[in-house]
Parts: C-alpha cells; structure tokens; sequence
C-alpha cells in the first residue's frame, strides 16, 4: 500500500459521487438477503443498505420523489429474489 496513489478511489466511490448504479445489491445488498434468508440479524449491513437504496434506486431511475426512503425492514423486498 506504500506506493498506492493517495487520491485514488474505489470504482463504487466514483459511481456514488457521479450519480451512476453502484452495485448496491453486489455488495451490501447480497450481505443483508442472505441473513434475513438464513434468519441472521445483519444490522449494520442492513442500516448501511437501507441508507444507500435510495441512491441506487435514483441512479437507475426507479424512483424520482426526492423524499422517498425504505425503512431497514422493507430494504430487502427491493433486492433481486435469491436463488435456492
């Protein structure tokens, strides 16, 4: 890490800034689906990803109310269905 750059950023980082889709769902997102499906609580995951939904959401155009926000329990109703 000594000769990393020491502005450098993360790809994500870059796409929140820009207002582009960031993976949400790639990362945190997967995190907070598979503990609600195995029964696990994943409370920061879950704050973390509940705060970022709407981000993500406005990014890929699925919503366009400004004040819209999920609660941490709705947050995974949102998530692509999960594979078994």
């Amino acid at each position: 890490m000594d000769g990393s750059d020491p502005d450098a950023t993360a790809s994500m980082m870059r796409d929140v800034y820009a207002g582009r889709p960031f993976e949400l769902y790639d990362h945190t997102g997967a995190v907070v689906h598979y503990g609600e499906w195995l029964g696990v609580p994943i409370p920061t995951h879950t704050v973390i990803y509940s705060a970022l939904l709407p981000r993500e959401l406005r990014a890929r155009g699925d919503i366009t109310d400004p004040t819209w926000s999920p609660s941490p329990r709705c947050a995974c109703r949102v998530m692509q269905p999960l594979s078994q």
